[in-house]
């Protein structure tokens, strides 16, 4: 399953398809949750697109290495997120780079 196919399964996409946007400080739409009101789920797709998005060429500017992109969400220079998040991406980050390098 890639990416996109993940993004769309029926895991995650039914249920947290309104607080895919949401930031942990309650930035973000559309329901003003925040912190641990939104759900876990929400959260972890929340995490994995903003690191999708670094590590990915825009329009407007090119990828960013993976070490910068990882600097980039623990600083919270790539939006909000709960420690719980921030720990498990730590603790994950050699798979989720050496899983990323596939693609």
């Amino acid at each position: 399953m890639n990416y996109q196919e993940f993004m769309l399964s029926d895991l995650f996409y039914k249920p947290n398809l309104k607080c895919l946007k949401k930031e942990y400080d309650g930035k973000g739409y559309p329901d003003h949750l925040e912190g641990e009101a939104i759900p876990v789920e929400a959260q972890i797709v929340a995490l994995a697109d903003a690191y999708d998005s670094l590590i990915s060429d825009r329009t407007y500017r090119d990828a960013f290495d993976m070490s910068k992109a990882y600097g980039m969400i623990m600083s919270g220079a790539a939006g909000s997120f709960s420690e719980k998040m921030l720990d498990c991406f730590a603790q994950s980050r050699t798979m989720i780079e050496n899983f990323c390098k596939k693609f």
